[in-house]
């Protein structure tokens, strides 16, 4: 009932909903392309095998980008910038993320699997700062285990659905 600890469960919820996706529908677009190496593609007219390594080479390049980005974070909370600003900067890079995809959807991978960068950075951010904010939230009130519980669930939850819906909507209507 607290209206703090409402606000990031929701934040946390709608941002792992709108981000869990992404990384699916990157990499079938990614995998478009001609199949001009003479493999059956069981019936994946227009597929390509590129498409595994792509993927793998964009969750390589989000956590490495992840590593720096909480490394950047911890020195500027240290040096006074404001959690609040860095995680809206976290969350900024969603949205810029998902606008790169749509505008370089047929600009070639090189371009979609930079996307990643801001995957890492936003990742970076929320997973720093996460127990910082229910650290503040919750200071003197013996409940910090209690609300990093209850919002990592939310947040899991929002994964969650992001993976089923998102396939569903991708499925029925495409990219």
């Amino acid at each position: 009932s607290e209206p703090k600890t409402l606000t990031l469960c929701l934040t946390g919820f709608f941002f792992h909903f709108a981000n869990a996706n992404v990384l699916l529908v990157l990499g079938e677009l990614m995998s478009r392309g001609d199949n001009n190496n003479g493999d059956d593609d069981g019936g994946n007219a227009g597929t390509s095998r590129s498409a595994i390594p792509l993927v793998g080479g964009a969750i390589l390049l989000a956590q490495a980008t992840m590593s720096l980005a909480t490394i950047f974070g911890d020195k500027c909370t240290k040096q006074g910038i404001g959690r609040k600003v860095l995680f809206i900067a976290g969350l900024i890079t969603l949205p810029l993320r998902c606008a790169l995809i749509i505008g370089w959807k047929d600009s070639g991978n090189g371009f979609l699997l930079s996307t990643q960068i801001l995957d890492g950075v936003g990742g970076g951010f929320f997973g720093l700062l996460h127990p910082y904010l229910v650290a503040d939230i919750t200071f003197g009130t013996g409940r910090f285990n209690l609300i990093m519980g209850l919002t990592a669930s939310c947040f899991g939850l929002g994964g969650t659905l992001s993976n089923f819906l998102g396939q569903m909507v991708v499925e029925k209507f495409g990219h």
